[in-house]
């Protein structure tokens, strides 16, 4: 009789903690980063975005709205709690450019098209970066995160600007271990009390 009751007090505990894990909700959350002037030069323009958000990242994309080129110029996202970073594409002064012209580029690991700065005549807004984003899934969505541009090609000083940038990330928002390990204590408190008034 004792141990059909600590079996069953165990495993109701099983499926309480288990359903609080499985009761994190997913949702999309859009991370809206500053712009900056005059990017297009040789030492590094950093931009950071300070995350308060919590969750785990599924997907994760990025938008970027430049002015001018991006011939000329190297992007990258770094996620500086972890050190993750992307490169997101590298400069090529062959053959032209891409022309942004204050539009939202899309980069999106599903996305049909490798971008590449030659597609100046490319009517895509969606492009898979040269790294894949996926190098941040599982991260926390929280922390700082930097954008670095940099002029890697030619005639830089043009005058190009970052008008804004932004992460959008679908996350599980995972409950918090110290209240689990609460409600467990308690629940074990309950089993343990139950079992000694069975032993009187």
């Amino acid at each position: 009789m004792r141990n059909k009751f600590l079996n069953a007090a165990l495993f109701g505990l099983t499926l309480t903690v288990g359903s609080f894990a499985n009761v994190a909700n997913a949702g999309l959350i859009t991370l809206d980063g500053p712009g900056a002037t005059n990017v297009d030069h040789a030492t590094a323009t950093l931009i950071n975005l300070d995350s308060s958000a919590n969750g785990i990242i599924n997907d994760l994309d990025l938008a970027i709205n430049i002015t001018g080129v991006s011939f000329d110029l190297s992007v990258s996202l770094t996620h500086l709690d972890t050190g993750s970073a992307a490169t997101i594409w590298l400069s090529d002064n062959l053959n032209g450019g891409h022309y942004f012209t204050d539009t939202n580029t899309v980069f999106d690991d599903e996305a049909a098209l490798d971008f590449h700065p030659n597609y100046g005549t490319s009517s895509d807004t969606s492009f898979r970066s040269v790294d894949l984003l996926s190098i941040f899934d599982g991260e926390q969505i929280a922390g700082t995160w930097q954008l670095s541009i940099t002029n890697t090609g030619c005639c830089d000083g043009e005058g190009d600007d970052l008008i804004a940038w932004s992460i959008m990330a679908d996350v599980t928002d995972v409950p918090e271990p110290s209240t689990l390990a609460i409600f467990a204590l308690g629940i074990m408190g309950l089993a343990s009390r139950q079992f000694k008034k069975n032993l009187s």
